[in-house]
């Protein structure tokens, strides 16, 4: 019973695989009536999707360019315990890195933290937007 099973899957395999070939509609219109000559709106693919956007406004990207992490040592305010007021000494902080994308039309930076200057000559942390900015 079971090599006759295996001789049925065998013999029915190809008919399987061969009846889920597709073919061409050859009577399907290659305009859109119900959108005039924009594209149907229901073929477009999912927004976030790698594929949706070949070379859209941001464009193709070229190359990812990595910045790696600096550590500097800078003046900053230190708290102090109690009531006291805070104090400026020389502290070593690592900025964290961050990354740029080119791509055909400008380069995408990552949003990242980073030192400023504040008006008493200490530097604080300071977040910065990334985004898109054209070449």
């Amino acid at each position: 019973m079971r090599q006759l099973l295996w001789a049925l899957v065998l013999v029915m395999l190809p008919a399987v695989v061969h009846a889920q070939l597709g073919v061409p509609n050859p009577n399907t219109s290659t305009s859109n009536p119900p959108f005039g000559t924009l594209p149907n709106p229901l073929n477009n693919p999912f927004p976030t999707q790698p594929w949706a956007q070949p070379g859209g406004a941001m464009g193709t990207v070229i190359r990812e360019i990595g910045i790696p992490p600096q550590t500097v040592e800078v003046p900053m305010e230190v708290p102090q315990p109690g009531s006291l007021p805070n104090a400026i000494e020389m502290v070593t902080v690592t900025i964290p890195g961050y990354r740029i994308v080119e791509t055909t039309t400008g380069y995408w930076v990552d949003p990242r933290y980073t030192l400023a200057r504040g008006s008493n000559g200490a530097y604080y942390w300071q977040g910065v937007t990334g985004g898109f900015i054209p070449k």
